[in-house]
């Protein structure tokens, strides 16, 4: 009997996983780097930084020549959720709390729900498939079984062997994060690796929100430019059908380290600084192409729009 590519069971244990290995240490971080951003970045933060998290905990083993898995990727995570904690206790001690988005009203409720259709959108064109609708997939499938399977970072996923650097690069982080949700919460690879690059593809408008909030400096702009997006961009259904997983997953990336760059560059925040540098060591290790595109995208000055 075929099984659907949607299952609700395999979504909720996928989903709750996520939360724990993705996107509660991923937030931990931007709560860090960034805590007076507004909630929809710092929300926007988690998946770039969380793969950012993977990539330099699966580096230190790699080059040390030790196992990766969930042991070593909370050795980074767990003190990130407790600075994180930490940092929240003591803004809260701090009176007034502020925020940058003190003005901006309930605009970035309209990026949410955007997500959420989206995310109906797609579980309902796809609950119908029983596999992706590509190629690419089975290859993602395979380097994740590998991965789960034998506890590595691979520093070059089209070698001939596990643990073998003599092959060609490919960036890894997708499939290893996949696989520590794998760890969590075992389900079809399939699936797994379906559901991870639905994820991000989900969560794309609140980084296009945050990007617009950031560049214009009005967050009713960027909740209109994050609205009109659902006529003009046909992304989520486009990179579901087309394979191109590691590539949805570095889009988050642009509007992160463009936001990042902006304030650690031209306003000498050091801790923007910190975390531009770790948010490209996360997107070197994603799809290193895009550097440009974040490069390009970082705004130079706020614009002036009266509304």
């Amino acid at each position: 009997m075929n099984v659907s590519l949607i299952t609700p069971l395999d979504v909720i244990r996928f989903t709750l996983a996520y939360l724990v290995v993705v996107y509660i240490p991923g937030y931990a971080i931007a709560v860090v780097a960034r805590p007076r951003a507004p909630l929809v970045e710092r929300l926007a933060l988690a998946i770039p930084c969380a793969y950012s998290l993977v990539a330099l905990s699966g580096l230190a083993t790699a080059l040390a020549g030790l196992p990766y898995g969930l042991l070593a990727y909370a050795a980074l995570a767990v003190p990130a959720i407790a600075a994180a904690a930490y940092t929240s206790r003591r803004r809260r001690s701090t009176t007034p709390v502020t925020t940058d988005s003190t003005n901006d009203g309930q605009w970035w409720l309209v990026a949410v729900g955007v997500a959420i259709v989206q995310a109906v959108v797609l579980g309902a064109v796809f609950a119908g498939y029983v596999a992706p609708p590509n190629g690419d997939a089975v290859s993602h499938v395979q380097w994740t079984n590998m991965v789960a399977r034998a506890h590595v970072f691979p520093l070059a996923l089209l070698s001939a062997h596990t643990g073998d650097a003599t092959g060609g690069f490919y960036p890894p982080v997708f499939h290893v994060l996949t696989a520590l949700v794998l760890g969590v919460a075992p389900m079809s690879p399939i699936h797994a690796v379906f559901y991870s690059v639905l994820a991000t593809a989900i969560v794309l408008p609140l980084g296009l929100f945050a990007y617009m909030r950031g560049a214009t400096g009005n967050a009713r702009i960027a909740a209109l430019a994050t609205l009109a997006a659902l006529a003009f961009d046909p992304l989520p259904l486009y990179i579901a059908t087309q394979g191109l997983y590691t590539f949805v997953a570095s889009q988050l990336f642009i509007p992160a380290l463009a936001l990042a760059l902006r304030d650690g560059l031209g306003r000498g925040d050091r801790r923007a600084v910190a975390l531009s540098a770790v948010l490209g060591v996360g997107l070197f290790y994603t799809h290193p192409t895009e550097f440009i595109t974040a490069r390009a995208a970082r705004p130079r000055h706020r614009a002036r729009i009266v509304t």
